[in-house]
């Protein structure tokens, strides 16, 4: 675990708000003695920030942005020789890059061969994005992964969603069959909630899965079921057949009844009906019924 921000604290009293500090330190969790260690790397190291992406990419951590000096570096720690690596610097979109950004999302391409990005704002533009860039490790390269189809066809621009990747391995049926046109290098990943708009958040509640093929530059997407209620900054997991989300904020326009703004919920959607075959006849009636049945907490 790297960096981050304490949140900064209310002036009571005052109706003032104090700036919290902003950490650059490294922290491993031993599942097996379930202990901490502070880890000191030796040599250069990334500046503190928080909102990044942090990735796991065979034997390395890999960050990329972040929010504080506004920040577009990527940067690998590798677990063995316990040192960091800058992999890049900023890279202005004129130069092919996203430049700088923060409260995106990332995962590891499924070959390893790099990470996928989505979302997030951009700083220099102060815009929310629904862009998809691809950085390969090898290379040190950046890719903006272009979209096809309406924009109906594909999520809004958004931040502080989560996303996690699917295995490639699970899927079958109607999903595995479109997945299957961008060939075997695809990766899959479902994502979930956000704001779609800055600088007053207003939360989503949108669910979608996305199939990219960084090396040919294609990318599909299909809606899936809502979240129970419209959430940023949760976090998101998947397990076997089942996406989990947990945690998050709701927005003063989406709270509806909930009683308070921070949420300690687990939720549970069931992607069975696009891992596996089911016959059927109708998509919408498996959405509408797992919308009802199978989001549970």
């Amino acid at each position: 675990m790297f960096a981050g921000s304490d949140g900064g604290y209310s002036k009571h009293g005052n109706g003032g708000y104090e700036l919290g500090y902003d950490m650059d330190e490294l922290y491993m969790f031993d599942l097996n003695s379930l202990t901490w260690e502070h880890i000191l790397p030796k040599g250069s190291k990334p500046a503190a920030r928080y909102l990044h992406t942090a990735v796991v990419i065979k034997d390395a951590m890999v960050i990329f942005g972040g929010s504080d000096a506004a920040l577009g570096d990527v940067w690998s720690f590798n677990f063995d020789s316990r040192r960091w690596t800058q992999l890049s610097k900023m890279v202005p979109k004129a130069k092919g890059g996203p430049e700088c950004m923060y409260a995106h999302s990332a995962v590891a391409a499924s070959d390893d061969s790099g990470f996928i990005v989505f979302g997030g704002q951009y700083v220099s533009e102060h815009a929310l994005s629904n862009d998809v860039w691809y950085f390969n490790i090898d290379k040190r390269k950046w890719h903006n992964i272009l979209a096809s189809g309406p924009p109906s066809s594909r999520p809004s621009p958004r931040f502080f969603h989560g996303m996690a990747t699917v295995p490639v391995h699970s899927l079958a049926g109607p999903v595995a069959h479109n997945m299957s046109k961008l060939g075997d290098q695809v990766t899959v990943a479902v994502f979930t909630g956000g704001s779609t708009r800055s600088p007053l958040l207003l939360c989503t509640a949108e669910t979608w899965l996305m199939a990219v093929n960084p090396h040919t530059k294609e990318q599909l997407w299909q809606r899936l079921p809502d979240l129970p209620y419209g959430a940023y900054y949760h976090k998101l997991d998947v397990h076997g057949n089942f996406a989990y989300v947990t945690g998050g904020h709701l927005c003063s326009e989406t709270k509806g009844n909930m009683p308070n703004y921070y949420l300690n919920h687990v939720l549970r959607l069931d992607l069975t009906l696009w891992l596996h075959d089911h016959k059927t006849s109708s998509s919408k009636s498996y959405s509408t019924e797992l919308r009802r049945a199978n989001l549970s907490r």
